[in-house]
């Protein structure tokens, strides 16, 4: 068996099944789990989607699971619960290979690249880019990586030995106390703590192959091109595309923590954007958003001083999301 899995919240389902229809696609020996920082509890018929296997929060196998989704709020549980339901879906199912995606991500080949990388590693990370970024003033900076992570959390392969179930082991203890969104105390989530890994597990490979985790953060060495019926990056296929910071009320733009990347200056760009949109509302992505999160703690909306209000402003000018620094600050 071999298994990829996403964690997110049920309002994502959405993006769920834009994941698992076209993971599945290109990939049909796998099965794909949606795995929950959240509840069912019969807000959804599953019975619709047989080609998902549900996996709630409340099937974790953890004493304490209280205060691991007391402590944190929503984005930072489904973060944190990755490591966890890394280690159930071994323990359980025993794949061969586990493979994770972030929900927003959207398949386009086959994982043969990967598969191929794993017969020789344990453990596989992308970096957000492998080449200097462009000094033009324009974000993501070089020094952006330096704070959130070298390394994207939103993929990681693994193969089932004990390497990489020593690796889930040490992830799931730091992600128990320090997966908080907070930089200024050295914790992005999940993600920054990824740094760490090819100096600890000596079977982790960087994997640098192009058509891997494209994004808005690495589009500036990575050449996406529509040809012969396929997407091509670097003249090999696309695998898999990351619309991080993509929203649906701005259905043309790439990103919104990025401004480097001009979306109409590659008519190739905007044909995948535009196709991403599409199947987001076929998948009645808008419908499930209201749903509310049985889990993460509920951050309280105080006013913002006149400073910080100021400072938001000013760094708002210079194309930082807005979004980001509130949630820093």
């Amino acid at each position: 068996m071999k298994i990829c899995y996403t964690v997110c919240s049920l309002n994502r389902l959405g993006q769920i099944l834009v994941l698992s229809k076209t993971f599945l696609k290109y990939n049909p020996d796998y099965k794909f789990f949606a795995c929950l920082a959240d509840e069912i509890d019969n807000r959804i018929n599953i019975a619709q989607y047989p080609f998902i296997e549900f996996i709630p929060f409340s099937v974790l196998p953890l004493s304490n699971k209280e205060e691991l989704s007391d402590k944190y709020d929503v984005f930072e549980l489904s973060c944190a619960s990755k490591a966890f339901f890394a280690n159930y879906l071994l323990d359980n199912f025993n794949p061969e290979f586990l493979i994770y995606l972030d929900t927003d991500i959207c398949v386009y080949d086959e994982f043969s690249a990967v598969e191929q990388a794993l017969e020789e590693y344990s453990i596989l990370i992308t970096p957000h880019f492998s080449m200097p970024v462009p000094e033009d003033g324009k974000i993501p900076l070089e020094r952006s990586s330096l704070n959130s992570g070298i390394y994207n959390g939103g993929f990681f392969a693994v193969r089932n030995d004990p390497q990489s179930k020593s690796f889930f082991q040490w992830w799931q203890q730091r992600l128990f106390t320090q997966g908080f969104n907070n930089v200024c105390e050295g914790m992005m989530v999940d993600q920054l703590w990824l740094n760490l890994v090819p100096i600890y597990f000596l079977k982790s490979k960087v994997f640098h192959h192009p058509g891997c985790n494209v994004a808005y953060w690495n589009l500036h060495e990575r050449n996406l091109v529509f040809r012969n019926n396929r997407y091509c990056v670097n003249d090999q296929p696309l695998v898999f595309f990351h619309f991080s910071g993509y929203r649906l009320n701005e259905p043309n733009r790439l990103s919104l923590h990025q401004n480097r990347i001009k979306e109409s200056d590659n008519i190739d760009l905007q044909k995948i954007i535009e196709e991403y949109y599409q199947l987001l509302v076929e998948n009645d992505f808008e419908k499930y958003l209201s749903l509310p999160c049985y889990y993460g703690r509920k951050r309280s909306r105080k006013k913002d001083s006149v400073i910080k209000r100021a400072i938001i402003s000013l760094l708002a000018n210079f194309g930082y999301s807005v979004e980001k620094i509130k949630k820093i600050g």
